[in-house]
This record gives structure tokens, sequence and C-alpha cells, in this order.
């Protein structure tokens, strides 16, 4: 159930009418949208009517031969190529708040001064993140955690890995979903314990093994494309743009499991040149949870070394610029990004120029002339409520126009990510 912003009965909004310094309240949970910056910048198509149509390559057609003197020509063959499309799907963030809170919280009502500003904030704030995780992590089912093991009457609930605990948030209100696609269960998470990969809950619940977690009330709606459907090989994704990997390889990704073993360069060495074997362009980018970037990190440390320039003792400092960090194939030197809500144990390499968006709607307020907040009607509608609500909207999904230039390096032991299962 929604919860209004109120004056009444609320400890947590009571404490919004009282004069604070500004910039006090921040929400303490991960919120900076990693893969969404990233998308921001490559090209943007609008799919409208019944969506954006495009091709995508496979084999050219070969069409050569060996004639011989007065022979004839060469026996032509067709190239393969499949007409894709993708649709956008409609996300969104909402918050209700009551006329007397929007009064009582104006000017120095509030923490930051107006309450109003820091719902909408707190809005939009809410609607990147949303989108970061079903795009940057997802894999086109809303679907952002599963169940490890049977549960009977608890409310500590363990994820299984590799998706773990890393898409979920605290105060999230899921849903426990069986394979028939229906809610069995609901709840709201109280905190997260990312070694045992386990999530605390307000309610004692009753789930089984396998079944997954979703945001509340999404289950079996439309969601966009993610990294994880487009860059696979059809264990996770039968489909691709609709298209059936199997009936066009073409749409696979390049993905390496060898079964659970170490990190090592020589394997990330396998993984670039396997992608390679099959096309031409060199992925360039690398993207994983913090876990494989300190399972590289720890296996550079060894092969430090220290120049001393000056006169003056150095310093020695054996840190790790994460925010810069690059991995180099041959002459590429490939950015190496990091991204907390990405499985345990994988890393992706994309070919970043393949990658587009596809917006019908930018984030904006759903509302006429773009206002934010409007009345809402009472239940029934006949009438109207003393309670304003706004919702952020967005209509979006992303696409790689060259599928086989990615790949994907599974299972690898993650001490960090995956604590419980690999230290």
């Amino acid at each position: 159930m929604a919860e209004t912003y109120s004056t009444v009965d609320s400890v947590t909004n009571e404490s919004l009418l009282q004069v604070y310094d500004r910039g006090l309240f921040e929400s303490q949970e991960r919120s900076k949208p990693r893969f969404w910056n990233e998308m921001k910048s490559v090209p943007n198509s609008k799919p409208g009517g019944l969506g954006l149509f495009f091709r995508v390559g496979g084999g050219s057609g070969h069409g050569q031969g060996a004639p011989s003197e007065t022979g004839e020509y060469a026996t032509p063959h067709t190239r393969q190529e499949v007409k894709c499309s993708v649709q956008s799907a409609q996300l969104d963030s909402v918050v209700e708040f009551s006329s007397k809170f929007r009064s009582a919280s104006e000017g120095q009502g509030s923490f930051s001064g107006d309450a109003e500003d820091d719902l909408v904030a707190e809005a939009m704030e809410g609607l990147l993140t949303w989108a970061d995780i079903l795009m940057g992590a997802g894999f086109a089912t809303g679907k952002l955690a599963e169940v490890e093991d049977n549960v009977s009457a608890d409310n500590v609930v363990t994820c299984a890995l590799n998706e773990g605990v890393y898409q979920l948030r605290e105060n999230q209100p899921i849903d426990f979903v069986d394979g028939s696609n229906v809610v069995q269960a609901q709840s709201v998470i109280l905190s997260i314990d990312y070694g045992l990969q386990q999530i605390t809950l307000e309610d004692n619940v009753t789930v089984t093994a396998g079944w997954g977690i979703y945001q509340r009330d999404t289950a079996g709606q439309d969601f966009p494309n993610g990294l994880r459907n487009i860059v696979d090989d059809g264990s996770l994704a039968a489909t691709l743009y609709g298209k059936s990997r199997t009936t066009y390889p073409y749409l696979s990704a390049t993905v390496i499991d060898h079964g659970l073993q170490d990190y090592s360069e020589e394997s990330v060495d396998k993984l670039l040149t396997r992608i390679t074997y099959g096309q031409e362009l060199i992925p360039t980018q690398l993207r994983s949870n913090m876990g494989i970037i300190l399972e590289h990190k720890s296996r550079m440390q060894s092969d430090r070394t220290f120049v001393q320039n000056s006169n003056t003792p150095p310093d020695y400092n054996a840190g790790t610029n994460f925010e810069n960090l690059a991995y180099v194939y041959g002459t590429n030197k490939i950015p190496w990004k990091h991204d907390r809500n990405l499985p345990a144990r994988q890393l992706y390499a994309l070919y970043m120029p393949s990658f587009g968006r596809n917006v019908l709607r930018e984030p904006d307020w759903f509302g006429p002339n773009g206002q934010k907040f409007q009345q809402k009607p009472a239940p029934g509608g006949e009438t109207w409520s003393y309670t304003f609500i706004g919702s952020l909207m967005m209509d979006i999904t992303i696409r790689s126009t060259k599928p086989k230039a990615n790949g994907l390096l599974t299972n690898i032991k993650d001490r960090v990510s995956a604590a419980v299962e690999d230290a």
C-alpha cells in the first residue's frame, strides 16, 4: 500500500516540518546511475509506430569461386541478416502528499526549505536508479533477485548467486513470484547483508527456492532490454528483439563458462580473442561488479614497481583508481567500469558504438503542461481528495546492433561479491 506524506501520525514526516540545516538529510543507499550515464552518450532513436526497426547482420554472402578460363560465374549466396525491432517500456516514479503537509512544509518548514522540492528530487533519483538497475543489470523481465532456499514463516531470506542482493535496496517493497508468475508473498526490505546475500523483511514470509523477487506490482509487466539479455548466448534469454537465437545465432554474444575458476588475465584475453574470432571489432569497455575488479587488483599487486623520481622518500601508494581503471589487450586500452548492481562472478566485454537508446518519452512529469503535482481523485472518482500526487515517467529501451561484438566471462571466483561461497 502506498504511503502519503502527511502531518498526521508519522514521526518521519513530522521531522520534515521542523527546521533543519540545509543538506542535513540524504538517503543512505546506492543511487548513482552508472549505466544510465553511459547510455546518455550513445545515439538515441525514437521507437514510434510499431517500434524502431533495424537490421542485424551475420555472415556475408561469400559468393566467391575459382572458375576455369571459360567457366561460369560462381554461385551467388545470400548474406545472413534479420530484421529486428524494439519497443520501449514505461517506467515511473510516484510521490504523494497531503495538502496540509504541502502548506506546512513551505519555506523554512522543512529540512531543505521546501518539502515539494525534496519530493521532486526523490522522485527523479528513484526513477533514474530504477532505470539504471533494469537496463544496466537486468534482462527484460524485471526480476531483481531469486530465492536461494525454502523459507517457512521467517523474515530472513537468502538470495541466490550470481544475482545475489545487488539489485535490491533497503525500504523497497517487493513481491515473491512463483514459476507461474503469480505473486505468493509481499513485504518490505528492512536491511541487506551483502556478505551473506540475505535480506531481512518487515514480515515473516513462506517462500520457495527459485521464486523470483520483484519490485512490488511489476511482475508480468513490460520492461526495457537490459545488458544481460543483450550480452547472452540464449542461456538467459532465448530470444533477442523478438527473434530466436537458435534460428539466428549471430544474435548471440560470446559467453565463456568453464565452471567456477580463479580470475586470470589469460581468461580475459581468451574472451576478447574469442570475440574477435567471430568478427573484427574489439570491445571498447569492460564492465563488472566490484568483486571482479578486486580480483584483478589482487593479481596485479605482486607486479607493482615503485619509481623514485626525487631525493625524498617515496609514498609507496598502493591503491587503485577505480574510476580510471583500464585493461590492455594488444595495443588497445579498454576502460574497465564498475557497477555494483551487476551480478557477482561476471565480467562483460561491450562494444559501446553498437549500443543505442530508444526513447519514446524522456524522463518528465506526467501531467498537463508539465505540471508536477495534480489533485488526486477520491476513491470512486466522484469527488476530489485533499491529496496531491505526482508521477515522473519515461518510455525507453536499449539495443545493440552488433551482438557478436560483445561477450561475457562468467563463473569467476569472486571473494567479495560472492564471499559466502568463493572465500
